[in-house]
């Protein structure tokens, strides 16, 4: 075997990841066959629910309970423990196998009652995993950095507690892997990092690997990878993060990443020389404009590679990318993938027919599809639908597109539902027209409702995402935006809005006095990734500056749960329950009241004050308000105690959400107990 490309933990386990698709099916379309792929993420969280696991997490939250418990005056992360290790309690071994049962069973799964059970169990446990060392670092799907990283600092992702913390919890699944390859190494092992979340797992796998199997090559590659490269102040410290001799690909990789296997296999070490986007330590030059790939050219993506009954939805999805970069490519806010000099990577479109036989392939390993681009043109999509109505192909199918005027009409609209489409995400970023047009979208606001009522009324669900804080936008312009999504909630099925980010490449940053900044402020780090601002008047800006109006707003966007589950945008969930459903039937069914599948529990703890001990989350929101620092240097400091807790033995209620409450004495009526909890307490 010459190579095995992995994907780390934390993401999506709920659908494969496409990036390994494309990468071997570009290395088979060049005589390289000998290349697996090893999903360790969806086996992290498969790991997760296994019984033994879970007997580990159950008495770690035992432990934490009664170390803590005998604390005179325990410190806010031991609060946060104690309170996370609280929350486990009823949690039992078969209610949480039923929760996956649940998401994996098409019988189960279109429950809405028990898809909501089971959701909020598996959320509720996944914040008691690592209770005794980091609590609610880990999430069902991301990794949760605050209030630990920023990700900015290397500091944090050179740290032993950081890193511990998050290989402690992965080992079993790392070691079972090496295991899995000694006695046949690969010569080289490509980790793919695609997202922040990934990113220290990425590194404590790469160091793993590397004492493990010495002659080995690592290369690591993703779109986070060419954030790192791009942010770092100086590549030295870049360099340290990782293994000796470790080799980077930035930007699209797969001709990159083929090129390195060829000369693996013909003994040559000489790397750079073979394509731009190589990078490597010994090498002096930075790369500063990556190569793009001809998506015509890289062969067809090999979707065999999967084991699709490892991941956690009912049914495939499966990710899939007819064209790449965005045709507009002016949005002034927008800086996003593999992109050097752009605010996205430059638009290409496969050949229809190459995209017709990628359809029909698709269509014999699943019904759903997402179709993964920055921004799909509406002809592409209309010749798509047109496509698959002929073929008479039975594929569901949604993607993200601009909001066009080109698609407002009906007939349009009939088109593509006819061809398969079950849900289309907008970018919507503004309801207010002048901050529409500082972004440069190219939209008309007044345009937007009749597109989304000419979409809904034939069956297709409308996701609109957007962010409030974008420079000069003020207080009312942001409340603009939210009662938009008010007066429209009947046209949409999920609504996400954010806090606006400035990151080096967009175009914001590079012409500020356009956008009346005065003056940039770089996060601090040897990674800045984002920056604050010195408006005309003087005055520091930053782009949730705004973000409180999102508490006046806070019932609105429809989505239950964050991703991945249904109610995320773009989200494998959304997706099946998208092509179940209408718009009308999804937004009545996401009203309905679930049963939960563990009960309240009683227990006696030793604080009174319990209740007022800092949550993981309270924590993270503490520290957004303070000026980032790297944790090793500022953790202890923070998290220190404030005063002597008082120790007395104090009955509470754990509410089946993990909820914890003083206990209320309602004459052993748990139903009444419930209601008092959940509506006043």
């Amino acid at each position: 075997m010459i190579a095995v490309i992995v994907n780390p933990p934390f993401v999506d386990p709920t659908c494969p990841p496409h990036f390994a698709a494309y990468l071997i099916g570009c290395a088979r379309n060049n005589g390289i066959s000998d290349v697996v792929f090893a999903d360790l993420n969806v086996e992290v969280y498969n790991h997760f629910f296994e019984q033994e696991f879970y007997a580990g997490v159950k008495s770690e939250c035992a432990d934490v309970l009664d170390r803590v418990g005998q604390m005179r005056a325990p410190h806010k992360l031991d609060q946060a423990r104690y309170r996370a290790a609280l929350s486990a309690e009823g949690i039992s071994w078969e209610a949480l196998h039923l929760a996956e049962l649940i998401m994996k069973s098409p019988s189960e799964f279109y429950d809405i009652q028990r898809y909501k059970a089971a959701a909020s169990l598996i959320l509720r446990y996944m914040r008691c995993i690592g209770a005794g060392n980091l609590p609610s670092l880990i999430g069902f799907g991301t990794l949760h950095a605050a209030p630990y990283t920023t990700y900015n600092f290397f500091e944090d992702l050179q740290s032993d507690v950081l890193l511990h913390a998050v290989m402690s919890s992965i080992g079993g699944v790392v070691e079972k892997f090496i295991q899995s390859h000694l006695d046949n190494p690969p010569k080289v092992f490509g980790i793919s990092c695609n997202y922040q979340s990934q990113l220290l797992a990425t590194i404590g796998i790469a160091k793993q690997l590397e004492i493990r199997f010495p002659g080995a090559r690592i290369i690591l590659g993703g779109t986070e990878i060419t954030e790192l490269y791009k942010s770092a102040d100086s590549l030295n410290l870049l360099w340290r993060l990782f293994p000796r001799g470790v080799i980077l690909v930035v930007g699209e990789g797969e001709t990159a990443f083929v090129k390195i296997l060829s000369a693996v296999r013909d003994g040559r070490s000489d790397f750079k020389s073979l394509h731009p986007n190589i990078a490597s330590e010994s090498d002096g030059n930075r790369v500063t404009d990556a190569s793009i790939e001809d998506i015509n050219a890289i062969g067809d993506p090999a979707y065999d590679i999967y084991s699709l009954d490892r991941y956690w939805s009912p049914e495939p999805v499966l990710l899939y990318s007819p064209t790449r970069g965005c045709y507009w490519n002016k949005c002034t806010f927008c800086d996003y993938g593999l992109n050097f000099n752009s605010p996205t990577s430059p638009s290409r479109q496969r050949r229809q027919e190459l995209i017709a036989s990628d359809l029909d392939y698709l269509s014999g390993l699943t019904r759903h599809v997402y179709l993964a681009v920055d921004a799909i043109a509406p002809s592409i999509l209309r010749k798509i639908a047109q496509q698959i109505a002929d073929a008479n192909i039975e594929l569901n199918w949604s993607a993200e597109v601009r909001l066009e005027r080109r698609t407002t009409s009906i007939v349009d609209a009939l088109l593509l539902k006819s061809g398969g489409c079950v849900a289309l995400s907008f970018g919507l970023e503004s309801a207010v027209q002048r901050v529409l047009d500082l972004i440069d979208k190219g939209v008309r606001i007044d345009a937007v409702r009749p597109l989304l009522e000419s979409l809904t009324a034939v069956g297709i669900h409308c996701q609109l995402m957007g962010f409030v804080g974008f420079p000069t936008e003020t207080i009312d312009e942001a409340r603009e935006t939210f009662r938009f999504l008010v007066a429209t909630q009947q046209s949409w099925t999920f609504a996400g809005i954010g806090d606006f980010v400035l990151t080096p490449g967009a175009i914001v940053a590079r012409e500020p006095s356009r956008f009346g900044i005065a003056a940039l402020r770089p996060a601090p780090g040897a990674f800045s990734r984002s920056f604050e601002w010195v408006d005309e008047e003087a005055k520091p800006q930053s782009g949730n500056r705004n973000g409180f109006v999102r508490q006046e707003f806070s019932g609105v966007g429809g989505s239950i749960f964050p991703r991945p589950f249904l109610g995320g945008i773009d989200t494998a969930h959304s997706l099946l329950y998208f092509a179940q459903a209408t718009p009308s039937d999804l937004r009545s069914k996401l009203k309905a009241a679930y049963r939960p599948l563990v009960e309240r529990q009683f227990r006696t703890v030793a604080f009174p004050a319990v209740m007022e001990f800092a949550t993981a989350d309270e924590l993270a929101q503490q520290r957004s308000h303070a000026i980032p620092c790297a944790f090793d240097s500022t953790f202890a400091e923070f998290v220190a105690p404030q005063r002597m807790v008082d120790r007395k033995p104090t009955s509470v209620s754990v509410a089946p959400s993990g909820n914890i409450y003083l206990r209320v004495d309602c004459g052993g009526n748990d139903e009444a107990i419930g209601w008092i909890e959940e509506l006043f307490v």
